[in-house]
């Protein structure tokens, strides 16, 4: 439904916004084994950002889709009257099915992260000309 959509697209702009500097920052961290505080992890902290709201705003908006498509279906395949339990495999496999979908984008995500200075065109470019993640 349209509300769906429309809160996916907030929640997945407003995600961006707030956590785009700490995960990249986290990234960086992991990756290179430094100190998630140390100051190049934070030199750019929306790079990648485009990429990152366009990622963010389709995981939220399909979340929420997949919660209300797969809802009725998993209830009655698991034939549970217990509402928590169905609520937590209907998220489980509404995640699942975002992942199977959004797992490309998310590997450019983490290229962009890496190189300083490069945008999601050319990573999803070096990344088809490659053949994947380097």
């Amino acid at each position: 439904s349209l509300a769906l959509g429309l809160g996916g697209f907030t929640s997945g702009l407003t995600s961006a916004v707030l956590f785009n500097p700490y995960d990249r920052a986290l990234y960086l961290s992991v990756k290179t084994r430094r100190p998630f505080f140390a100051r190049a992890n934070w030199a750019q902290p929306f790079q990648g950002f485009a990429q990152v709201c366009v990622q963010r705003t389709l995981q939220q908006g399909m979340y929420f889709w997949f919660q209300g498509m797969f809802h009725n279906p998993i209830r009655r395949a698991l034939g549970s009257d217990n509402e928590d339990f169905n609520r937590a495999c209907v998220g489980v496999v509404a995640g699942a099915a975002n992942g199977l979908i959004l797992n490309q984008l998310n590997a450019m995500k983490y290229q962009t992260w890496i190189k300083d200075g490069a945008t999601g065109g050319s990573t999803a470019r070096k990344m088809w000309r490659g053949g994947g993640v380097p």
